[in-house]
């Protein structure tokens, strides 16, 4: 909460979206450079949607080449003395999102992340034990991540994310769902933190493909911040 309350008070010293673009036009010759301009409309998209007041640039991140901004949503529900804050950032690959709240969020964990079947994770296993597998032919010894994937319990995936790849599996509910891990550039360097969604909690992290999907995710969160303080004056 502390963390929260220092990056509300640094909205309010930080540049709109707007303002922060006009001054920080990127050089003639990169190539992405439209892209702080189309990042800018896609942010105020994001608040038009939410019905909030265009965003703030509380810190700055790089790809392509390209300084970028990330973008914080500020929501304060007055009469249940709701706060939630929401950082984004835009690396051109994927959207970055961080959401804190002063009261715990109870989210559907499908808004958040994608679904997978129990078939695919035994396929993606097969894969990875037979790249990692040793190979006397080309005297090869096995990947030292073998024999982690190979002693793994029959529903233990820890070590897709660990051995395999960046995304963590988590299970809920009987469901598989699918959280990818990222370097958050720009937002950590706020002091956010870092935290997937695993259950009811006042802070996550999650990545998506698109503003439209971050949105719905923020706005989610807003109403799962403002029902627990309705839950909590009962």
């Amino acid at each position: 909460m502390k963390k929260m309350k220092k990056l509300i008070k640094l909205c309010n010293k930080s540049p709109s979206i707007s303002e922060w673009t006009r001054q920080n036009q990127p050089d003639e010759d990169l190539i992405y450079r439209s892209g702080v301009g189309s990042q800018e409309q896609k942010m105020l998209g994001i608040s038009n949607v939410l019905a909030m007041p265009p965003p703030f640039v509380v810190s700055y991140h790089r790809s392509k080449s390209v300084k970028l901004p990330v973008a914080a949503y500020y929501k304060y529900i007055e009469g249940y003395k709701v706060d939630v804050l929401a950082l984004l950032r835009d690396n051109f690959h994927d959207l970055n999102c961080t959401i804190m709240s002063s009261h715990v969020m109870n989210m559907d964990m499908h808004d958040i992340y994608s679904t997978t079947q129990r078939e695919w994770l035994e396929e993606q296993k097969q894969s990875a034990l037979e790249y990692m597998c040793p190979k006397p032919e080309r005297n090869l010894p096995a990947h030292k991540g073998y024999e982690i994937i190979a002693d793994a319990g029959d529903d233990d995936w820890s070590w897709y994310n660990t051995n395999w790849s960046g995304t963590k599996v988590i299970k809920h509910d009987g469901s598989y769902f699918l959280a990818h891990c990222a370097y958050l550039e720009g937002i950590s360097d706020t002091g956010a933190p870092y935290n997937l969604y695993e259950g009811p909690a006042k802070d996550f992290t999650f990545t998506s493909g698109s503003y439209s999907h971050v949105a719905h995710v923020i706005n989610q969160a807003i109403i799962a911040a403002r029902k627990t303080a309705i839950q909590n004056e009962h």
